[in-house]
C-alpha cells in the first residue's frame, strides 16, 4: 500500500481493494463479453482516476 501512497491514491485502504476487485472481476467478464456495460463502467473510472492521479502527481512521460 506505500506504493499507492506515493503514486497519490490516497486513501490506499481504499484504492487497493478497489483496484484488486475490478482487475479480477470486471475484467475477465469484459473479455468474456459479459454485462460489458456493467463490467466497463469500473474499469472507466479507474482509467480516469489513475490518468489524473499520475498526470497531478508526476506528470506524463518523465518530463517532471
Amino acid at each position: 500500500m506505500d506504493e499507492l501512497d506515493r503514486g497519490g491514491y490516497r486513501p490506499a485502504k481504499f484504492w487497493a481493494p478497489a483496484i484488486v476487485v475490478t482487475q479480477l472481476v470486471a475484467s475477465p467478464m469484459l473479455a468474456l463479453g459479459l454485462f460489458t456495460r456493467l463490467a466497463a463502467c469500473p474499469i472507466v473510472i479507474f482509467l480516469i482516476v489513475t490518468n489524473y492521479e499520475r498526470w497531478r502527481v508526476g506528470g506524463f512521460f518523465g518530463t517532471k
